[in-house]
């Protein structure tokens, strides 16, 4: 009688309904602490948000996965600080109910020493009846600056991170391959202490970024002014990691008034320059040649990473650390990178690989300009050891590209970004 009453009070559990019925149908086990979380997350979603439903199964799905995987108990705050921050998900709807509770003894005491350690089914419909009947009202929740979305004239959502100084020098960033906003300097300190404001950008259909059907390299530069005129930019740099590097390039060619200079790197060149897959191994062949021509093979190679990525953590590390060279071994084996690096490509793969399939599609096929015809200057970085991306990609951007400085790292391998950010950052936003 409960459960219903709560169901017919708070329309937004059509969706929980939803889950449990799709859980019973596959056979599918949940818990009670699960049960409480997804609830709670119907009822926030449909009093504060207008959301499309199946984007909220979808997401509720993540939190599942979340909650099994995190085997979360612990309370208060575990569900909030976990799940935003360790597991790469959005938790601005849970936030905002711990933080009601947070504001209410009453409801904090009820929470905590009722409802989650007990799971019965009474209390959880009286709780969930009490917060259908609390009135609507504003969060809260001060702004996350990590989990911003901007939604653009077509409708879609862009997400971006910004750290490090609010009002300094403004860097876009774009991402590696499967990454997305998550991907910054693990030491903060530095972006303040040089006055940068770095901002993290998720492409489509990666972390926020609704996925855009039919894009091409040569749309991304339109995101970006849209978000850089919604920050109130005018002028800015920009700057691409791997698969990244492309896209920053796009932005400097198809806007040279507005970006002061750009920096690319381990990043790719086209793929029909001499020699394009010279020294790719095996694996990376296989995904470049196959976006090239069988894109359909790509979306299947990235779908199944996806299982992987977002599955058994430690497993998929012990893979990952199993077939890289020892020149990246040595930059991930520091914890505070391989967390930030381990966060950012669980969040870009949560959405689906739709996203990372299509990146890699665009930068394996024509870019739809020529880097020769880029004008502000273009910072060039690459590990001479480099195996995901050989070396002979940046000799040929930089024979190309009218205004380059290149850098060549010996003995660094694809992932030298990780512990170079002060350097390549001091280089780009440098008035040489």
């Amino acid at each position: 009688m409960f459960w219903n009453l709560a169901l017919f009070r708070a329309p937004g559990l059509e969706v929980v309904f939803l889950y449990r019925w799709q859980c019973d149908r596959a056979g599918r086990g949940y818990s009670g602490d699960q049960r409480i979380l997804f609830s709670i997350i119907g009822i926030v979603w449909h009093r504060e948000h207008t959301i499309d439903l199946w984007r909220q199964v979808k997401q509720i799905f993540d939190y599942r996965d979340a909650c099994r995987d995190m085997r979360i108990v612990d309370h208060p705050g575990g569900i909030s600080g976990d799940l935003s921050t360790r597991f790469a998900v959005s938790g601005s709807p849970i936030r905002d109910v711990v933080s009601l509770c947070d504001s209410d003894p009453v409801l904090r005491k009820f929470a905590y020493d009722y409802v989650v350690p007990k799971t019965s089914g009474s209390c959880l419909a009286i709780f969930l009846t009490i917060l259908a009947f609390l009135p609507n009202r504003e969060s809260t929740m001060p702004t996350d600056r990590i989990n911003q979305t901007l939604t653009l004239k077509d409708g879609r959502r862009l997400g971006f991170a910004e750290y490090g100084a609010p009002t300094g020098r403004p860097v876009f960033h774009f991402h590696g391959s499967g990454s997305s906003r998550f991907e910054h300097p693990s030491a903060e300190s530095m972006l303040d202490h040089k006055g940068i404001r770095f901002i993290s950008v998720d492409r489509p259909g990666h972390g926020l970024s609704d996925f855009q059907p039919q894009r091409r390299l040569v749309d991304w530069p339109a995101d970006v002014c849209h978000l850089a005129d919604h920050l109130g930019i005018s002028e800015f740099y920009v700057e691409g990691y791997s698969a990244g590097g492309p896209h920053a390039l796009a932005c400097a060619h198809q806007l040279p008034e507005r970006v002061l200079a750009g920096a690319v790197y381990g990043c790719v060149a086209p793929m029909n320059c001499p020699g394009a897959y010279q020294g790719l191994p095996f694996f990376n062949q296989v995904l470049a040649k196959s976006a090239r021509w069988f894109p359909w093979f790509t979306k299947l190679i990235r779908w199944w990473m996806q299982g992987m990525v977002m599955g058994d953590i430690e497993k998929t590390t012990r893979q990952l650390m199993s077939s890289i060279p020892a020149a990246d071994k040595a930059v991930l084996y520091a914890p505070q990178d391989f967390e930030m690096f381990v966060r950012a490509v669980r969040e870009g793969f949560r959405p689906g690989s739709r996203g990372v399939a299509c990146d890699d599609i665009l930068i394996n096929q024509a870019w739809g300009f020529d880097p020769a015809d880029v004008q502000p200057r273009i910072d060039i970085w690459h590990g001479d050891a480099d195996v995901n991306v050989p070396i002979h990609a940046a000799r040929f951007l930089g024979a190309f590209i009218p205004n380059t400085c290149v850098t060549f790292l010996p003995g660094k391998g694809h992932f030298f970004l990780f512990n170079c950010w002060q350097d390549v950052l001091s280089m780009l936003v440098s008035e040489a």
